[in-house]
């Protein structure tokens, strides 16, 4: 865990890049393992889950480091308002793991919440952690597809999220 969030992990490849090339990343979270190499069918995906996950990691370490401070200034403030890293980035690596089983969402909130617990990162964690791989699609289901000024969904979609920490890590 203390890898997959340290912002110096950076360059090409990095260090959980290469834990993954040998084959060690899924020796420490199995729940990954069924991600390597599956392909992606959506036309917005053009890496397989593996490679997309890890990217996905690179990024919010970028942000997390300030490198994209003038592009994303509310990703990064929202990022840098975080104190505790390790389940959204646990989330992020799981967030597509539940491909492999069906329904992605929720087949990847179980994955995510037993790697957690696995992990120690306590009940409440795990269930953090559940919750963002089941919301993970939400947001931009709504932002795309959905009215915004509809009142009662946002008041819906608030109550789903739940609180401001939750709202930030999504």
């Amino acid at each position: 865990l203390e890898l997959l969030v340290n912002p110096t992990d950076s360059g090409s490849p990095t260090a959980v890049q290469v834990l993954h090339d040998l084959g060690l990343l899924e020796q420490l979270v199995p729940e990954f393992a069924p991600s390597r190499g599956r392909m992606q069918h959506e036309t917005f995906h053009v890496y397989t889950v593996d490679q997309h996950s890890l990217f996905a990691i690179d990024y919010l370490k970028g942000i997390g480091r300030g490198d994209y401070r003038k592009d994303r200034p509310l990703a990064t403030a929202v990022h840098l308002g975080l104190d505790d890293l390790r389940v959204l980035y646990l989330a992020t690596m799981l967030h597509d793991a539940g491909k492999a089983y069906g329904e992605q969402c929720a087949e990847g909130a179980k994955i995510a919440r037993v790697a957690a617990q696995r992990a120690g990162l306590g009940g409440t964690n795990a269930e953090r952690c559940a919750k963002l791989v089941a919301m993970h699609l939400e947001m931009p289901r709504i932002s795309q597809k959905r009215d915004l000024s509809d009142a009662a969904l946002i008041a819906d979609f608030a109550e789903q999220v739940g609180d401001k920490r939750t709202l930030a890590e999504l």
